[in-house]
């Protein structure tokens, strides 16, 4: 649950999306991350609220969202994939700054720009949760990208 939101359910076929609303502006989908759910904005969303009307909601299978149990967790995770090689608009990429991430993969920007056009972001400093764990830090990365500065 995000504070001062609106939860919500959408039919579609054989599932249910569930999620939250609040604020007004321009919209702004939150989405989250695995193996999470859209409550890890609760730090975030409020802010965002007080500029945008934000959405945040549960991946099919994920939080309360439901899933048509056609879908496994490989297939939920191929989809994302296949979805993230579609973006072609500005992209933020931000990752634990003392985590497995940068270890893994080196700079997570240069394995973005496969997916992505324009791409910016860097580490933060917390761990995997960062909305959660470094609220602060990610807004201070978060509201500039979305003012567009």
């Amino acid at each position: 649950m995000i504070e001062s939101f609106h939860e919500f359910d959408v039919p579609v076929p054989g599932a249910a999306i569930h999620g939250s609303r609040g604020g007004d502006g321009p919209p702004l989908l939150l989405l989250h991350g695995f193996p999470e759910s859209h409550v890890m904005w609760h730090r975030i969303a409020p802010v965002l609220a007080r500029e945008f009307s934000v959405v945040a909601t549960d991946l099919n299978g994920f939080g309360d969202s439901t899933s048509s149990g056609n879908q496994s967790m490989r297939e939920l995770a191929r989809l994302q994939v296949e979805a993230m090689k579609q973006l072609r608009c500005p992209t933020l990429v931000l990752w634990e700054q003392d985590g497995s991430v940068g270890r893994w993969y080196g700079d997570p920007i240069d394995i973005w720009r496969n997916w992505a056009d324009d791409v910016t972001g860097g580490p933060v400093a917390s761990g995997h949760f960062l909305p959660e764990e470094a609220p602060e830090e990610t807004l201070a990365w978060l509201l500039p990208f979305l003012h567009g500065s």
